[in-house]
């Protein structure tokens, strides 16, 4: 005879309670086969399993039945860290018995989950197959820390094996005695510097990793970005909130107006609004003074006050505005210190259970609040001299260039302009863009280069005169710079 499903529900969580961990996972089990959609089963399963991705998994599921339920959301979040700390520890000792793909896949979820783990990125390092992804990751790491020894001298080891010293043929040593034209050296000798994956991506400056600002534009090398990308759910009901509080607020002055006219007998309120909005007034010229004088109009633009403050937080809110965030905590717990004081004040029957409510609902407020965090504070990042990761076609890192070159990074729109142009060698456009880059980075042999390039290639591209004349007076623009006094004179 088949067991009930809520007494093997019963039966299972009161052994979850006694601490019978293997008979409440057999119990639980039951329940969620025979009643996939049962959340209370799912829960109870996910305290008596033994891994945190088991756990992980039934909270999930209680999710994906329940996407509002608090303590999965809550559990979920506690179990993260442990899932990547497992993960990490899993692919460290897959990496050390020799199993570089199982690895490989243990630490890249780890770095999909915690794209700021050292540790992580170092490991990875030393699994991937190809050697472009091992200078990723150690760069990674540098990013991460720019102190981080072990990483530095992987990386210099992996760029002396990625360009050894060519053996190279019989005809190819013959070719070698024809020296490269000085063209092609100071084409060459140009681009070196921004090989360094720590030049300004602004204007290829040489700096160091620590640097905070070029000191040769003065721009800064790090950025701040949002810790989560995408708003949470929780933020979102704190705007909708904070605009219902807005609304609220802006009904404010109209209900003060309503109040006055109610004072004075006026039947329509509306007859008001012109008279303190300084407009020309339908009312009789002697009873404006007397409004006037018992309800002011300062008292009338006081009652703007809540409505700016509102709209000032909300403005605050919608840009994710850092000191927003610490108001809203100091807030929370004042709050919760305000409740403790006055259940001390506080005398009478219901004292501590009116106590004991105030105190849990400003708890929950401040757990809310503690939540939030990721909403708003952004994490600070060096900014490299390389390429975006994942681009592989010639418009990708056309656009990619175009867009560091609108946000006046013109070091990075060279380095993306530079694979465009490569990539796409039937376009002018890359080639044109090009150009321009390095006429702004004064770059000038390198605009010569592509110049010439595009002037064989498409003669009649909209643009290349403008550019070929901005290169000439450069040209003499720098060659009046080097010419000694005396030899002008």
């Amino acid at each position: 005879m088949n067991t009930p499903v809520p007494q093997m529900l019963h039966e299972g969580i009161a052994a979850a309670k006694a601490g019978q961990r293997e008979a409440a996972r057999s119990l639980l089990t039951r329940v969620t086969e025979e009643a996939p959609e049962n959340i209370t089963a799912w829960l109870w399963l996910s305290g008596v399993m033994e891994s945190p991705q088991e756990q992980a998994t039934c909270l999930e599921q209680v999710l994906a039945l329940d996407p509002e339920h608090n303590a999965a959301k809550r559990g979920l979040a506690t179990l993260q860290p442990r899932i990547t700390d497992e993960y990490l520890m899993r692919g460290i000792a897959a990496a050390e018995i020799g199993r570089k793909a199982q690895a490989r896949t243990l630490l890249l979820e780890v770095t999909e989950r915690d794209e700021e783990n050292v540790l992580a990125w170092l490991w990875l390092s030393r699994v991937m197959e190809s050697l472009e992804d091992q200078q990723l990751c150690l760069e990674n790491v540098l990013a991460l820390d720019p102190t981080h020894s072990e990483a530095r001298d992987g990386l210099t080891a992996l760029q002396k094996q990625r360009n050894p010293e060519p053996v190279r043929s019989p005809v190819e040593l013959i070719e070698a005695e024809i020296p490269p034209s000085p063209e092609e050296l100071a084409w060459q000798e140009a681009w070196k510097r921004y090989d360094n994956v720590y030049a300004c991506p602004t204007c290829a400056a040489p700096t160091a990793p620590e640097d905070k600002r070029c000191s040769a534009c003065g721009n800064s090398l790090w950025i701040k970005s949002p810790q989560r990308e995408k708003p949470s759910t929780l933020y979102w009901m704190l705007w909708a909130m904070q605009a219902i509080n807005v609304l609220s607020a802006l009904a404010s002055p109209l209900l003060w107006v309503f109040q006055v006219s109610q004072r004075i007998g006026l039947q329509d309120y509306t007859l008001l609004l012109p008279l303190y909005f300084g407009g020309k007034s339908a009312l009789p010229p002697e009873a404006i003074p007397v409004i006037l004088q018992q309800a002011p109009r300062w008292q009338f633009w006081s009652s703007w006050i809540p409505a700016v403050l509102a709209l000032g937080l909300l403005i605050g809110i919608s840009v994710r505005w850092a000191p927003i965030y610490y108001f809203l905590l100091a807030n929370a717990i004042l709050s919760v210190l305000l409740v403790v004081v006055a259940g001390f004040l506080m005398e009478g029957p219901l004292k501590w259970a009116s106590t004991g409510c105030g105190f849990i609902m400003a708890v929950v407020i401040l757990v809310l609040t503690l939540n939030l965090q990721s909403d708003f504070i952004k994490k600070q990042k060096r900014l490299l001299l390389q390429v975006d990761r994942g681009l592989t076609e010639g418009m990708s890192f056309l656009s990619h260039g175009l867009r560091y070159m609108e946000e006046g990074r013109w070091a990075l729109a060279a380095l993306h302009l530079r694979r465009a142009a490569a990539l796409l060698p039937g376009k002018p456009a890359p080639q044109l863009e090009l150009a321009r880059a390095c006429l702004r980075l004064e770059d000038l042999t390198l605009a010569a280069h592509v110049l010439k390039n595009l002037r064989h290639m498409s003669p009649q591209v909209p643009g290349l005169g403008e550019l070929e004349a901005e290169l000439r007076e450069a040209q003499d623009r720098h060659t009046h710079q080097e010419t000694p006094p005396e030899a002008l004179s």
